[in-house]
């Protein structure tokens, strides 16, 4: 049994912050009153689609997700463009693994699941990291965290720190224990909130003072209390509460950090905004400030495409930004003319992608296939093989000798 699945951690973050809209629950479309007898792979994805698409809008979504709503504007577009949500590429990759056999999709978790996201779609129900169930045993080798059976990953060192590939399948560290900086050895067996591998002060000037925490851990940081200061002699390092980030402060003293929550518009960020602003770098004032982001949705609007926010076109209607005006540019079809914006979005059909090389709508790349980013790959990952080449690969990262 895992964890957390890729798809259930990203669904956790981006719902971190559901502070004030927690009581909201999806759509009344978003997952069926009654579920098929024999829930498949495919019908229980294309809900868990659309409560993704749910998500955005009854939670405050944070980082480039807020960017993705704005372009969705609502749940009846989204819903017609999951391929385009952030939770896709992860979706394709489950779907692989349980193709190549290296996990299992049980039928009765995922009815589980579906049944506890009904009233609550900003939580990760326990019943989700269920759904994809590893089958290969602790001490065997492994390329994918959910490959491994149990409470165990995919660890690409050994005991003594060295790399090895494939990687081994070992079991996950309970709270308390030292993580060495990565969050995937920590068991969030029995808790509702995941884990986290934070710094320890107590480990201060040791090699890896890192422990495994309760992501929902008693002493957390409320907003406007500090959260990490190092200017004295007592250093503090403590984790907010669920929905409030870790902003900085700067000081003629030295830097140091306070919990807030979702960031005014002009103001500095980490992650999330309120509405009508993305968390983006401000090239004027070198850091993270919130933007203004407006997406246009008809062709002749005025538009100011870039990195700094401001007034883009609707990608998903097949608008680009040409001559400070929204066209319309290709059809989305194979072989048309395309063009990618922010946040990941591009203007092509499902199924397809802006390849950057000829900037048409190309089908995604099969594994072994070259790629310069994931975004190209059905697995949804690109990475180096032996020869340096980067290659779409659903693995560790490695070629194992």
């Amino acid at each position: 049994m895992k964890t957390m699945t890729p798809y259930a951690l990203l669904t956790a973050a981006m719902c971190a912050a559901c502070a004030d809209d927690e009581a909201a629950a999806p759509p009344p479309e978003a997952i069926p009153a009654t579920l098929p007898a024999a829930l498949t792979i495919a019908q229980f994805q294309t809900i868990e689609a659309n409560v993704e698409c749910a998500s955005l809008f009854a939670c405050t979504p944070q980082g480039s997700d807020a960017g993705v709503a704005q372009y969705m504007g609502g749940y009846a577009r989204c819903v017609a463009h999951t391929d385009a949500l952030p939770g896709a590429a992860l979706r394709r990759r489950d779907a692989r693994l349980v193709a190549d056999g290296v996990a299992r999709f049980d039928a009765d978790a995922a009815r589980r699941c579906l049944d506890a996201q009904r009233t609550s779609p900003c939580a990760e129900p326990a019943a989700c990291a269920e759904v994809f169930v590893g089958t290969v045993a602790v001490g065997q080798p492994c390329q994918v965290d959910e490959a491994c059976a149990g409470d165990a990953y995919c660890s690409a060192l050994t005991p003594a720190g060295e790399s090895r590939c494939p990687g081994l399948c070992v079991p996950r560290i309970a709270l308390g224990e030292r993580c060495f900086g990565d969050f995937r050895v920590c068991s969030a067996q029995g808790l509702t909130g995941g884990v986290d591998c934070r710094f320890d002060t107590a480990l201060s000037g040791e090699r890896y003072p890192f422990r495994c925490i309760a992501a929902e851990a008693p002493g957390q940081a409320r907003e406007g209390e500090i959260c990490t200061d190092y200017r004295g002699e007592a250093r503090v390092s403590r984790v907010c509460a669920p929905g409030l980030d870790c902003v900085t402060r700067n000081t003629a003293e030295g830097s140091y950090a306070v919990c807030s929550g979702p960031a005014a518009l002009g103001a500095p960020c980490v992650a999330r905004c309120q509405r009508g602003a993305v968390c983006d770098f401000d090239n004027t004032v070198f850091t993270q400030r919130c933007l203004p982001f407006v997406v246009r949705e008809r062709e002749g609007e005025r538009c100011v495409q870039g990195n700094n926010g401001g007034e883009v076109c609707n990608v998903l209607l097949g608008l680009d930004c040409v001559a400070g005006r929204c066209r319309r540019v290709g059809t989305g079809a194979e072989n048309s003319p395309c063009f990618s914006a922010r946040f990941g979005v591009d203007s092509c059909n499902a199924g397809l992608v802006c390849s950057p090389a000829t900037q048409t709508c190309r089908p995604r790349k099969a594994e072994g296939e070259a790629c310069a980013s994931g975004e190209e790959c059905a697995v949804g990952v690109c990475v180096g093989d032996a020869a340096g080449v980067r290659r779409c690969r659903l693995a560790l990262g490695c070629t194992p000798a």
